[in-house]
């Protein structure tokens, strides 16, 4: 436990230019500024991290991992970096004793996710992975709407939902370790594998499941570039669950985004229907368009109250912040190292989610 009064000292592991961390994780951090020192940050490229260093006015940039994690005024490291070199940097914070953020996927695999949260566990060390939806208030709000009965008994969910970065066309170059899936990093791991965990936040744990996987995309364009690179992976996803309640679910991602929706999740119950809607297919990124439909056919838009959402960080879509997730799910942190509680999902529960995509990836190959 800290004292309520003491800012966490933070390192941060790959925070180079137009990086997940220079988008979302500072600037969550430097809104949270009461809360969190942002002490010094690494790239492989010391001339990157002492620009991310410049702009963030953070004190010390280093160009490898070890210097960051033995620094005496980092407590929490956080790991946002591509999945293949989340094993060899989680570890080396964890042997220099520090607390961990990791971004989702943990590992690449489920081998590699139960050696992290083995070692930390060894060291009685607190871990957090970035399994953000249960921190976002669209959801939390969800969650209580349903848990008080508003949406009367829960018949069925359904979702369909786009993937952007695993159709015919990706943006970059540099996007194209995704498409892979030695690298541990595909659609079914990162927008589903977030859809799956907030399924379960909302609607209970899949009790039983069948799926089906195919890739119908070969080859994926580079965006306004004359080159295309091989698809790999999988690029359409159907998921169809049972929860403990008996309320029936299914997902079905596809590869590809298109102008307009790409996310919906709509929620059946004996009083009406919930809508949940994005413009993006990955629901852990921003704010989600809440509507509700009686019985009788009246429809009207949930308005989260405010005490879900303090920062409220643009509209929904791809106009909300970059940083809103992030802001939530810090502030989760900070309460949950102050007070000693575990909310924010930690190395135990990120296993549990990979193997559930373990096991949906070998039923899938019977």
């Amino acid at each position: 436990m800290i004292n309520s009064n003491q800012r966490i000292g933070v390192g941060i592991i790959g925070a180079g230019k137009n990086s997940w961390a220079v988008k979302s994780h500072l600037p969550a951090l430097k809104m949270l500024s009461g809360k969190f020192n942002i002490v010094a940050v690494s790239t492989s490229n010391i001339n990157t991290a002492q620009k991310t260093a410049s702009d963030f006015e953070i004190p010390f940039a280093f160009d490898n991992e070890q210097e960051l994690v033995n620094h005496p005024g980092v407590e929490l490291v956080i790991v946002a970096v591509k999945v293949p070199a989340h094993d060899k940097l989680v570890k080396a914070a964890l042997s220099a004793g520090k607390m961990v953020y990791c971004e989702w996927p943990l590992g690449n695999g489920y081998d590699e996710a139960v050696s992290m949260a083995e070692l930390a566990a060894s060291k009685q060390i607190k871990t957090f992975c970035g399994l953000q939806s249960n921190t976002l208030p669209d959801l939390k709000f969800l969650r209580d709407y349903i848990r008080e009965g508003k949406l009367g008994k829960i018949y069925s969910a359904s979702v369909m939902a786009g993937g952007n970065n695993w159709g015919p066309i990706i943006e970059s170059k540099s996007l194209e370790y995704l498409l892979d899936p030695a690298n541990g990093a595909t659609m079914l791991q990162i927008p589903f594998g977030h859809m799956l965990y907030a399924l379960q936040f909302i609607l209970g744990p899949v009790s039983h499941y069948d799926t089906l996987l195919a890739r119908r995309i070969e080859n994926a364009a580079i965006e306004n570039a004359a080159e295309t690179v091989p698809q790999l992976s999988n690029d359409q996803i159907i998921f169809r669950s049972t929860h403990s309640d008996g309320t029936v679910c299914s997902i079905h991602y596809h590869g590809g985004e298109w102008e307009g929706i790409n996310f919906r999740w709509e929620i059946y119950g004996s009083k009406g229907r919930l809508s949940i809607t994005s413009v993006i297919g990955h629901i852990q990124f921003g704010k989600l368009r809440l509507e509700f439909t009686s019985t009788g056919g009246t429809s009207a838009d949930l308005i989260i109250p405010e005490q879900y959402q303090p920062y409220d960080g643009g509209q929904p879509g791809l106009s909300a912040e970059l940083s809103r997730g992030m802001y939530y799910a810090y502030s989760q942190v900070y309460e949950d190292i102050r007070n000693s509680s575990s909310f924010y999902p930690d190395f135990k529960e990120a296993v549990k989610l990979h193997e559930l995509i373990q096991n949906i990836e070998r039923y899938a190959q019977r």
